[in-house]
């Protein structure tokens, strides 16, 4: 398992027995892979209760990710610890 120093995360919506949260889960996750594809970026994504993380390689890949990436679903939140 790699160490991750610092990921992106978006609030996902609460209530509706978890739907809403797993609708706007899927959409950023393909609205993100769609934005890495053409970039050659890698990510992985991990949930967290009503939170949903998207890792990345490089900080690099953070920095142009948040300059470039259009929030459709949700305002991302840098974390760093």
């Amino acid at each position: 398992m790699r160490k991750i120093v610092q990921y992106v995360k978006f609030k996902l919506p609460t209530g509706g027995a978890g739907l809403p949260a797993m609708m706007h889960k899927s959409k950023i996750a393909r609205s993100v892979k769609q934005w890495a594809k053409p970039r050659n970026v890698n990510v992985s994504f991990e949930t967290e209760g009503y939170t949903f993380n998207v890792y990345f390689d490089t900080i690099e890949d953070i920095a142009q990710f948040l300059l470039s990436y259009d929030p459709v679903y949700g305002k991302p939140k840098v974390v760093s610890y």
